[in-house]
């Protein structure tokens, strides 16, 4: 039963730092999704100042 319970253990630290991993992955898209979207915002304001300009 030892080896078993040890084995069970195995897979129950490997399946929490899976999801831990998954989490971290998904949390760093997001804010990344963020960045760039305000990226784009700042250059879409950008283009259209400068199209005004050009008017």
């Amino acid at each position: 039963m030892d080896f078993l319970e040890f084995i069970g253990f195995i897979a129950i630290t490997f399946f929490i730092g899976y999801t831990v991993y998954i989490d971290i992955i998904v949390t760093i898209n997001l804010v990344n999704r963020e960045k760039l979207n305000r990226l784009l915002e700042n250059l879409e304001r950008r283009i259209e100042l400068l199209e005004k300009k050009k008017k």
